[in-house]
C-alpha cells in the first residue's frame, strides 16, 4: 500500500496544450470564457453535423405509396415508427414527416405537402440551419460571441407546432367525414 509521502511526489498531470482563445481584439480569454466559448463552438458543430446528416439522409431514402420508406438502394420497407399509429390506427402530428423530408429532398414538393404541410416549414428552417450554423462557427472562431436570438427561436417554434397541430386536426376532420356533407 502507497504512503502519503509517495503520492505527494507523483508528477503533476500536465493540462492538454490548446492554444488559448482569443476575443476580437485578439486578448486571451480566461480559463471559464474559453471553456464556454468551446462549448459554444462544439454546440454548433453538432447542429451543422445534424442538419447535414438529416438532409443527406432524407436524400438516400425512398418512399413509394401512402406509408412505406425504404432503405437507400433496396426493396426492403423500414418499419412503422409511430406508436400512436400502431396502437391506434390513427395519425399523430408527426406522421408523415419522414415522407415529407424524402420528398423534398428529392424535389417532390407537391407529395412533401401531402404527407405533412408543417414539414415543408421544418424543412425549410432545416436547410436554413446549414449557413446559419457555419457563420456562427466562423463567429466563433474570430473571437465574437454567437448570435442569440431567443425570441426567433420561441416564435419559429410555435409557428411550426402550431402548424403541426393544424395539419393534423384537419387530417383528422377530413378522415372522419365531418366535412363530407
Amino acid at each position: 500500500m502507497a504512503d502519503s509521502t509517495s503520492l505527494s511526489n507523483a508528477p503533476a498531470h500536465e493540462p492538454l496544450s490548446v492554444p488559448p482563445l482569443r476575443d476580437e481584439r485578439g486578448a486571451a480569454l480566461d480559463a471559464y470564457a474559453a471553456q464556454a466559448a468551446r462549448r459554444a463552438l462544439e454546440f454548433q458543430w453538432i447542429w451543422l453535423i445534424l442538419a447535414i446528416a438529416v438532409l443527406v439522409i432524407s436524400a438516400l431514402l425512398s418512399s413509394r405509396g401512402e406509408t412505406t420508406v425504404y432503405w437507400p438502394g433496396t426493396q426492403v420497407p423500414m418499419p412503422t415508427l409511430c406508436h400512436m399509429k400502431r396502437l391506434t390506427g390513427l395519425d399523430c402530428p408527426g406522421c408523415g414527416l419522414t415522407r415529407c423530408f424524402i420528398s423534398l429532398a428529392h424535389g417532390e414538393v407537391a407529395s412533401a405537402w401531402h404527407f405533412n404541410p408543417a414539414g415543408v416549414f421544418l424543412f425549410g428552417l432545416l436547410v436554413a440551419q446549414i449557413p446559419y450554423r457555419w457563420l456562427q462557427i466562423q463567429r466563433l472562431k474570430a473571437g465574437r460571441e454567437s448570435w442569440r436570438h431567443p425570441r426567433l427561436s420561441v416564435v419559429l417554434t410555435v409557428i411550426f407546432v402550431s402548424l403541426l397541430m393544424l395539419q393534423w386536426f384537419w387530417k383528422l376532420a377530413l378522415a372522419s367525414g365531418i366535412w363530407n356533407g
